[in-house]
């Protein structure tokens, strides 16, 4: 507690370690790999959980949720669409569980954080051990509890345009925001200043951390004495000047995961700086 006690859960780095133990020697293109990586294990808890819960229910909405999540192959691609339910599920589980014991909360100063970066130990303790206190006064059981949120989970998807339905992928919702603070003021500008909206692999968890809004803003591999090898990715570009031939030439780079050099090569234009 002298040093702080709001960890990240740690689940990325124990997903780089993993695949840092599959060989003995990395090229660049290997650790770059493994910066793209997007398995997500802290969702196949819930993956677990969801299928012994819902068992041989025959509530209809349950089964097609089961059906959607039995295809997840365990990562945050832009296709899948049992990862963007699971993800979904989890937070409300979490919610679900935790909202009781904080409701007081609203009354602390704003500064009160509901958020911890560690809640998934203590909501994985009470899903595991099922303490029945930890109940909502309306559920009998635990299975019930997660039925039910489930449940609620579909009710929601069904209510949706057709893009942000069951079996829509992660990517329809993973869609990137990066957007120059200017074109909220002149949205006119926006076509300029923008980058396109795209949606992309990945998620908090994964070591490809990505969000709508938050993504990795730089990777980097090079070996000393062997730069000319590195590989460097930025999203959008070097130059602040949206009509600079740099202002958004690496993005497309960074969004797609290509190997792209470190070194520029052969200088083509130079920026000076006069006083």
């Amino acid at each position: 507690r002298l040093l702080g006690r709001a960890w990240s859960l740690g689940a990325r780095a124990g997903r780089i370690a993993e695949r840092l133990r599959e060989k003995e020697k990395f090229s660049e293109e290997d650790l770059l790999a493994i910066q793209l990586d997007v398995r997500s294990r802290v969702h196949d808890f819930y993956r677990d959980l969801l299928l012994k819960c819902v068992g041989e229910e025959r509530d209809a909405w349950l089964q097609e949720m089961v059906t959607v999540v039995k295809t997840w192959d365990g990562t945050a691609g832009v296709d899948q669409a049992g990862f963007r339910l699971l993800r979904e599920l989890r937070r409300r589980l979490h919610r679900r569980l935790l909202a009781p014991l904080v409701e007081m909360c609203p009354d602390l100063p704003i500064s009160f954080i509901y958020q911890w970066p560690m809640i998934e130990n203590p909501v994985r303790e009470i899903l595991t051990s099922q303490p029945p206190h930890f109940l909502p006064p309306d559920i009998k059981n635990y299975q019930t509890l997660v039925r039910d949120v489930a449940r609620g989970l579909m009710k929601d998807l069904k209510e949706r345009p057709e893009e942000l339905s069951t079996n829509a992928g992660w990517g329809r919702a993973n869609q990137t925001q990066i957007v120059h603070g200017f074109s909220s003021l002149v949205p006119q500008l926006a076509g300029w200043l923008d980058m396109e909206s795209t949606g992309l692999p990945g998620d908090v968890y994964c070591v490809r951390v990505q969000g709508p809004a938050f993504g990795a803003s730089e990777r980097f591999v090079v070996s000393p004495g062997k730069e000319e090898q590195g590989i460097l990715h930025m999203p959008c570009g070097q130059s602040g000047h949206f009509l600079s031939d740099h202002y958004s030439d690496s993005h497309e780079a960074w969004v797609k995961g290509l190997p792209t050099r470190f070194l520029s090569g052969d200088p083509r234009k130079k920026l000076r700086l006069i006083p």
